[in-house]
Order: structure tokens, then sequence, then C-alpha cells
């Protein structure tokens, strides 16, 4: 268990340690050769004095030139001691982490033209990638050492130092990344800054530039020299810990027929972050950037909702981007499919009866119970009730998804019928449902006394049940190749009366004037007659077996078997 924790302890101070890993190499100048005296700041391994040919309009300053100084505490100078040396005041500056050296520059002004612009260049582990950086370095102020300076005239505003980033010794590629206040501070004094390095600017920068800020003469004053002492250079990559976690759901609107994509950030971030969801349209589940079909807009806060229309089967990627002023954008991608349905199902149940006009053919009335839902409408019929069994069934009448009706009147009811009704019933939001219920019609003497027969029936059973939106394709397409497909034999029934001696014929196809001949399985005609509506087939004297019933209409040949016993 203690190997454990101290391995855990390990791991988290490595991780701080790498977390805070210093760009710049030697940066306390702790590194290298002790200086005999001034002028040797490159005695500091990993850093060199500044190239004159960078500074315009100095001829005094030359390519070769060293003049920045390093002090050390070892130096037999006394130029260059510590914690005494010719820039500090009479009580002196220790080296600030304990340890024995630090870096110093000055800019002194002669008229007619100055005599120096000292500065130091160290170099960088590597090249700086994009991202956010900290910069941090210590300053103190040093005397003014010219002997024949005017104190009057001592630019005391004017001390300024200015961090540079450079592409090795190059002139022209630099980026100014921190100018200080004047440093009016005698002791050592932390100053520093955040800064950030774009994607178009990384793998340029590996030097680090410290300087005096250059002023013009009027605000130097003649006959005097500037000087600041430098300590402990940093510069780190900020660690961003941005938490791009976020959730995502999608809320269909029935009213409106649209989806709301909703987000929200999971996580915690730091003050100061930004955030931005990005929606688009995919091609599938994918979250690869080839299988983008177009931008669809943004939401940039912390959570939100964005509208798409409600059409299932679609793809939406959302995009999470975090970032801050130090740090580039990070993100997450997730991938939704609006699905068919959201709610569950609704109801589908319907009331229907059985409506015999005066004139006209007799109707079944159906009407759905819901009146917000969209309601389309499937009847199927049949001399017997096979049911669940539909392929036994033909199919009688069809409202499709394109004419949805609440009210639908079942026409053409025939007597002896069976009528199985399918009622499919969904908003823009739920599952589909669907409420079958079996109608059995039949004749029914009228007992009023006018002598007259009429039409009733029966409802016989029904069911309520759920689909998927697959389901409902296949049951669609079922019925669709049923109403196709539908053989001419089933448009014709056969049935007989209580006493078997006389066969009715019914179907969809009007019979009036066909020819119908019935023949033996010898081939011999038994019946041969044109047909009108109301007639029977008087059978009381045939053998048993088989038949061949053959009708000829205008349009239609159609041959079916009947069995007399």
């Amino acid at each position: 268990m203690l190997s454990i924790l101290c391995f855990l302890v390990t791991l988290f101070f490595t991780q701080l340690s790498t977390a805070q890993v210093n760009l710049v190499k030697n940066p306390s100048f702790e590194q290298g050769a002790i200086p005999n005296g001034v002028s040797e700041l490159h005695f500091a391994t990993y850093w060199s004095h500044y190239k004159g040919e960078c500074i315009p309009n100095n001829p005094n300053i030359q390519s070769t030139f060293k003049s920045s100084d390093l002090f050390d505490e070892k130096s037999l100078s006394p130029q260059v001691g510590i914690p005494n040396n010719k820039f500090t005041t009479s009580a002196g500056l220790p080296e600030r982490t304990g340890k024995k050296r630090y870096a110093g520059i000055y800019t002194a002004v002669y008229p007619p033209a100055s005599a120096s612009d000292e500065r130091i260049r160290g170099t960088l582990a590597n090249k700086l990638q994009a991202g956010g950086y900290n910069l941090s370095l210590y300053l103190a102020r040093a005397k003014n050492f010219y002997g024949g300076s005017n104190p009057q005239l001592d630019p005391v505003n004017y001390y300024n130092v200015e961090v540079v980033l450079r592409k090795g010794n190059s002139c022209s590629q630099s980026k100014i990344i921190y100018s200080s206040p004047s440093v009016t501070n005698f002791q050592w004094q932390q100053y520093g800054t955040s800064f950030v390095i774009t994607q178009a600017e990384a793998n340029i920068y590996d030097k680090v530039e410290v300087r005096l800020k250059i002023w013009p003469l009027e605000k130097m004053g003649n006959d005097n020299a500037r000087a600041i002492l430098i300590d402990d250079v940093s510069i780190s990559q900020v660690v961003c810990n941005l938490n791009t976690a976020f959730s995502a759901n999608i809320t269909c609107h029935v009213s409106s027929n649209t989806v709301s994509i909703n987000v929200s950030n999971n996580g915690t971030n730091p003050n100061g972050v930004a955030h931005q969801y990005e929606i688009l349209e995919m091609s599938s589940l994918s979250i690869a950037d080839a299988n983008v079909i177009s931008t669809l807009g943004h939401v940039n806060a912390a959570s939100g909702s964005y509208s798409v229309p409600n059409v299932g089967g679609k793809y939406y990627m959302i995009k999470h981007g975090v970032w801050t002023a130090t740090c580039s954008w990070k993100e997450q991608r997730k991938v939704l499919e609006i699905p068919f349905s959201f709610n569950g199902a609704v109801n589908s149940n319907f009331s229907g009866d059985l409506n015999t006009p005066s004139s006209g053919s007799p109707y079944i009335k159906v009407k759905s119970t819901m009146i917000n839902t969209t309601s389309n409408w499937i009847v199927f019929k049949n001399t017997v009730n096979t049911y669940p069994n539909l392929s036994s069934w033909s199919l009688h009448t069809l409202v499709n998804s394109s004419t949805p009706t609440h009210n639908y009147n079942v026409p053409n009811v025939q007597h002896g019928m069976f009528y199985l009704v399918r009622h499919i019933s969904r908003t823009n939001c739920s599952q589909i449902d669907y409420t079958d219920k079996i109608f059995y019609v039949f004749a029914k003497h009228n007992v009023s006394g006018q002598g007259k027969s009429g039409l009733s029936y029966n409802l016989v059973s029904e069911k309520r049940y759920e689909v998927s939106e697959t389901e409902h394709k296949e049951s669609v397409e079922k019925v669709s190749r049923m109403k196709q497909e539908t053989n001419k034999n089933q448009l014709i029934q056969f049935y007989s009366n209580s006493s078997r001696d006389q066969v009715f014929i019914k179907g969809d196809l009007s019979l009036d004037g066909a020819q119908v001949d019935v023949t033996n399985i010898y081939g011999k005609t038994v019946y041969s007659n044109i047909w009108i509506t109301g007639d029977f087939i008087n059978v009381s004297s045939w053998n048993k077996g088989i038949y061949i019933v053959r009708i000829k209409t205008e349009k239609e040949i159609i041959s079916k078997k009947v069995v007399i016993e």
C-alpha cells in the first residue's frame, strides 16, 4: 500500500513538473565558464550577445561586438561580482534563488550617437508550437554607472524591458511578446505575461531575446546609461485542462414538426473559457469530416438548442469546441440520428358502425377517437375470419399516408363478409399505433312490418398494438403487393344456403350479364346461363364431387372450383 502511495505521489509531481517545463535553456545563467570581467555574457551556456547587424542606425555596434555582462559569485573581477558589482547600489543584489549568477544589459547615450544598445539572446529547447504560453522573468533596476551622467536627466520612466521571440539569428522573423512597465525597483521583482502562438506561427521561433526598449533621444537624456539586471527567464506552455465533454439530446415538437438538438457542457472549465457548438448534417453516423454534407449553424454558449427538420433517419454531428485567450480550440464530436418516433405510441382506437342508407350502398362508418393525430386506414375482407393470417384476406380499400383522415366510410359493404378495419395512427413525434377491428356483416329481416330486409353487423374482435417504423413499412409493402397480386379468383366467392341445395355467387366484379357455365370433372356441362343479380344455382340434383365454374364477363374470364357435398 505504501509503495502504491509513493508511486502515485511521484506520478503527481512528475506530471506537475512536466506540465510546467521551462523551454528556456539555462534560464538562470548557471551553466558555463566563470566570467573574468565585463562583456562576457557568452560565458553562460546557450546564451549569446545580440548581433549588432539587427540594430538599425547604430554603426558603433558591430556584428561580433560583445558587451553584455554575466555576473558571478566566483568571479575575481569586482566589476561582475555578486552581490556587489558596478551596477548595484550600496545594498548590493544577491542572486535571487541562492545560486551564483545573473545577467545584465545597458543602453548608453553619448552624443552625438548611441554608444551601446545591449541585448541578450537565449536558446529554446525546441521551436514553439501553436498554443498558449506563460512568460516570466525577474528584473532589477541597476544604478546609472556612467560617471558623467546628470541625475536630473536620468530617465526613470523609461526603464522598459522588451522580450522578443526570434528565429535563429534572423533580423526579420521576430515577435514581441512582452513590454514591461518601467522597472524602478533595485531588488528582484517578477514580471511576466501570457502569449499565444498561432498555427501560422508554429515551428518558427527558437530563440528568446531580452532588451531595453529604445526611446527617442529627448526621452533618454544625454550622457546617461540605463542598466537592467536579469534572472530566471522562463517560457512554459500553458496547461489548458479544457473539458470538452458535453451531453446532447433531441426534443420533438408536434406542432412545428421540428426537432430541437439540445446541447450542454458537462465539465468544469476555467473562467473565461469560450464555448461553441457547430451543427452539421452528416451522411452517416461517422464523425469523419469526409461525411459532412453541410454546416447548418452554431450555438455560442455553454448550453443551448438548435432546430432542425423532423426527418427520421437524418444524421447530425455536433462539435463542441472550447478555448481561452491562451488555449487553442479543443473539441469533442458526437453524431445523433433523428428517430422515426420519440414519445411512444398514441391511441389509435376508433369507433365503427354499419350504415344502411335508403339509397346507395351500405358502408361502415369509422371515426378516430384522437383528432390530433394522423390517421390512415386499410380495410380487408373475407368470407371467413382468418385473422391474423392476412394472406388469406383480400384488400378492400386503402387510405394511404398522403390522404390521412380521421373519419372514413368503408364503401360497398356486402352480406356474408368479414371486414378487418386497420386504423394506423401517429403524430410527428410518436411511435406508430395500430388498432384492428373485425366486423361481420349479415342480412337481417326488418320486423317493422314493412317486409324489407337489411344488413346488420357484429363486432367480432379487436386488437391494439404498437409497431416500429420498419415493421410498418414491411406491413405496407405486403399490403401493396397484396393489392397488386390479388388473384382474380379471390374476387369471387361461393356460398350455399342452409338447405345446401342452392349456391350463390358474390364478388367484387359486376356479374350482371355474365355467362356462367359449370362442368363436372369429366367436362360435362351441368349448368349454363346468363347471370342476373339475385340468381342462384340449384345443385340439389347434382352428385357429390368437384365442379368447375367458368364466369365470363365483358372484361374477365374466371374459373374456380366448387365442392358439392
